[in-house]
């Protein structure tokens, strides 16, 4: 792939990196850009991972944080196989603003610079009996994106993201959430993108 030029973005890359290897959340861009990230790596435990994208803040299955828009888990029970599950909240009876990018009933594990945005269609299986809905993430991947929707709660609007999440070979495991972004004004956005200036500037741009 060939990939955008930073000393055009970024002054050299020097702010992004340091922003990566801090762990700090940031808008790409000057101020008036619209895509928000967090690079922290953070590991999918048998606790499972809760995240709230807006706010940064994680949990477990059981502490979720307060307007958490993603689950991770390991589904270790009868009926499901063992494996990597995602859990979605259902926000006043329904699941408008939710759910994973999917081919049909599948989640997708989408290469950089697929768009995700209104027009994707989306999985909402919290791990509902089967494993099929998960087949694409019960493999191998460093270089893959989940598309999510989510409600931004801090201007009422759904927004558009992207989850990179690292798997292993044990039907996902061991998996880590090694960061996401997401366009705050609800406009889509490329999995992987982590700028709105001229040619996309991807996350795996940074070789740490």
């Amino acid at each position: 792939m060939k990939r955008a030029g930073r000393s055009s973005l970024w002054g050299g890359g020097t702010a992004a990196v340091w922003l990566v290897l801090l762990g700090a959340s940031f808008v790409s861009g000057p101020g008036t850009a619209a895509i928000v990230c967090n690079p922290a790596a953070v590991a999918v435990t048998l606790e499972g991972l809760s995240v709230n994208f807006v706010t940064n803040i994680t949990g477990t299955l059981k502490t979720e944080p307060a307007g958490w828009d993603i689950s991770l888990f390991r589904g270790i029970a009868e009926p499901f196989v063992q494996g990597l599950y995602f859990f979605w909240p259902n926000r006043n009876g329904n699941f408008d603003n939710a759910g994973g990018v999917g081919n049909g009933d599948v989640y997708a594990a989408l290469l950089a610079g697929t768009p995700v945005g209104p027009n994707n269609s989306y999985v909402l299986d919290g791990s509902g009996g089967t494993a099929e809905p998960y087949a694409n993430w019960h493999v191998t991947h460093s270089d893959r994106y989940l598309g999510v929707r989510f409600f931004n709660e801090a201007t009422s609007t759904t927004n558009y993201g992207w989850v990179h999440l690292v798997t292993g070979p044990n039907n996902g495991f061991p998996a880590t959430m090694n960061g996401y972004c997401y366009e705050n004004t609800g406009a889509a956005i490329s999995a992987g993108a982590t700028s709105t200036l001229g040619d996309l500037v991807f996350l795996d741009d940074f070789d740490l």
